[in-house]
């Protein structure tokens, strides 16, 4: 019995570990399997011997059985070593294959990185010993020569100083936060590259490289660079627009005070007469600043009026030139068109024009400046609507301008000047725009340049034949004046007063709102209301002419202000009022937009009963 049990157990078993061989046969490898089964036909002939022996049959294996169980035991033992070292050898390869796997795979994304990225690998000396190909679309140069001459690259930014630390700390074994640095393209321009390292340590700890990886951040740098710049430049421009809206004011009642005083002079008083007339000129001045902040404020829309060019641009001209080399030669021939256009606005960019010519040439020369008639149909090759243009070309004699540069002239914060802020002709640009203009530039280097504005012309029915500023226009009528100045409350009361007008003055919005439905009330109603724009803490013209409508939709009203940046000045007319009187005035232009505005038939409308609140 137990010798067939033996040999149920042998043949069961071989046949069993014959199965799983065969089943398994790539996991456990063939030298392994070869040893397992010999290791079980030993083991079936020793049950074989031993089945003979219990069955009285002699076997010729007799003295073979023993030598075959010593084999059994080691060749068992063998096999199943084989196993594990087969199945230890397939872990390798297929870790080895893995290996290569994925190293493929990350070469392919190495080599095939494009656009704004490298990478690269450096030694615990700093020494690179790899760049990815992709440099050659970052820097220009390919990997070979970036390896050769990596140390020619950096520029002179004061950047690399820091990142010359960073780096370090990196080949020290410390992470490091991105950093920045600077280098040179191949074609010698600046670029700046964000550049994120990690140190590569061996079993041990040691720093043994570093990878990094380079990412140009030029144009975004540029990006943040240039918001950062209009950031500051509107933060400037609403401090500017508040300096002229005050200074403005202070202006307001300088130049009403010295014109009320020159009206009052005997004829031949001629001391006190040339003392405010140099007060005037100066407030000219003044006023000339004021307008320049204004346009560094970004001007507004214009507040049009009918203009003849001569005069403005021969007074745009006298102050750039004044203690300067150069000479100006006006041709502006007869019959030239009016304009349509808001004289301070144009002026200021004749002066800039102007300011830039006499600064390029700092040797002297001439500055030579003509106007012309020019129409323009459909088929014109400037972006203008087909109609009467006049035409200003303001010449120098300076040194020009490159080539490459006339693409930007007009770009906003570019300069060809070492100190210039890149505005002036960017502003210009923009006032030609919103005048539904046009401005060109011819330059050669060594040439001098050539700037053409060409401004719409009037209509041709369209005159200036309105008394001068200078000249007194007097009435007669009931004024109430709401301005929270009051040295210019007061200038204006004097103005309108001289002029022949009964005035009640009011401080803010509401103060002249119940004047005004007091009035109506007493049945003694004001023929015109005079409404500043901007009130500081409290109520100003605009929301006070929507409550005066209510009351009285037929109220004469004008609005002003020295801040001319709000639409309101240039589109009046949409916020209810009759015209506008930008700061600072003089007593001639009151009377004749007070004389203007009377002239006028109030709005139809029905008049609200006045005891009601708004």
């Amino acid at each position: 019995m137990v010798a067939v049990a033996d040999l149920i157990a042998a043949v069961g078993f071989g046949v069993a570990s014959g199965f799983v061989f065969a089943v398994d046969r790539r996991r456990i490898g063939g030298p392994a399997q070869l040893f397992l089964m010999l290791a079980m036909a030993v083991y079936c002939l020793v049950g074989i011997s031993n089945l003979l022996e219990h069955g009285g049959i002699t076997s010729r294996f007799d003295r073979a059985e023993d030598y075959l169980e010593i084999l059994f035991l080691p060749i068992f033992i063998f096999g199943l070593f084989s196993i594990h070292s087969h199945r230890e050898l397939e872990r390798r390869r297929r870790a080895e294959n893995s290996a290569r796997t994925s190293e493929a795979k990350y070469r392919r994304l190495v080599e095939n990185l494009r656009g704004e990225y490298f990478i690269y690998s450096q030694n615990p000396d700093g020494v690179l010993t790899y760049i990815s190909p992709s440099i050659r679309e970052v820097l220009g140069y390919d990997s070979h020569e970036a390896l050769r001459h990596y140390t020619g690259v950096l520029s002179d930014h004061p950047i690399n100083a820091e990142a010359a630390r960073r780096g370090q700390l990196s080949r020290c074994g410390e992470q490091q936060p991105p950093y920045m640095i600077e280098v040179f393209h191949k074609n010698g321009s600046r670029r700046m590259l964000e550049v994120v390292e990690t140190p590569v340590r061996d079993e041990r700890g040691t720093t043994i490289a570093v990878e990094g990886i380079a990412h140009d951040v030029t144009d975004r740098e540029k990006a943040a660079e240039e918001a950062l710049k209009r950031e500051k430049l509107e933060s400037l421009g609403l401090l500017a627009g508040g300096i002229a809206h005050d200074f403005n004011n202070l202006l307001t009642a300088i130049i009403g005070n010295s014109s009320m005083a020159a009206s009052q002079l005997e004829e031949d008083d001629d001391l006190a007469r040339h003392c405010l007339s140099e007060i005037e000129k100066a407030s000219k001045r003044a006023q000339e600043l004021t307008r320049q902040l204004l346009t560094f404020a970004k001007g507004g829309a214009p507040i049009k009026s009918v203009t003849s060019l001569p005069e403005l641009i021969r007074d745009a001209v006298s102050l750039p030139l004044t203690g300067s080399n150069v000479t100006c030669r006006y041709e502006f021939p007869p019959g030239l068109w009016l304009t349509e256009i808001d004289p301070g606005q144009i002026g200021q960019v004749v002066h800039n024009l102007v300011l830039n010519a006499v600064q390029a040439m700092p040797e002297g020369g001439e500055l030579r400046i003509s106007a012309a008639n020019s129409r323009h149909g459909e088929d014109s090759l400037l972006p203008l609507a087909p109609g009467r243009y006049v035409r200003i070309s303001i010449k120098d004699q300076g040194a020009g301008i490159r080539g490459q540069d006339l693409p930007r002239i007009f770009d906003p914060y570019f300069s060809t000047k070492e100190a210039g802020s890149g505005l002036g002709l960017a502003v210009a640009y923009s006032t030609l725009k919103r005048h539904h203009g046009y401005i060109t530039v011819q330059s050669e280097l060594g040439s001098g340049s050539e700037f053409q504005l060409f401004l719409p012309a009037a209509a041709e029915t369209s005159d200036v034949s309105d008394p001068g500023v200078n000249d007194l226009v007097p009435g007669h009528g009931k004024l109430l004046v709401m301005e929270d100045e009051r040295v210019v409350r007061d200038a204006v009361r004097g103005m309108l007063e001289q002029l022949g007008y009964e005035t009640v003055t009011a401080a803010d919005g509401r103060e002249a709102i119940e004047l005004y439905r007091r009035a109506l009330i007493e049945g003694s109603p004001f023929d015109i209301v005079l409404l500043d724009l901007t009130v500081r803490g409290g109520m100003g013209g605009r929301e006070a002419i929507d409550h005066l409508r209510q009351i009285d939709p037929g109220v004469r009203a004008i609005v002003s202000s020295g801040y001319a940046n709000a639409p309101i000045m240039s589109e009046y007319a949409s916020y209810g009022f009759q015209a506008v009187l930008p700061k600072p005035y003089q007593l001639g232009e009151l009377g004749q937009v007070l004389q203007r505005v009377l002239t006028q038939a109030p709005t139809p409308g029905n008049r609200a009963d006045p005891t009601s609140h708004p």
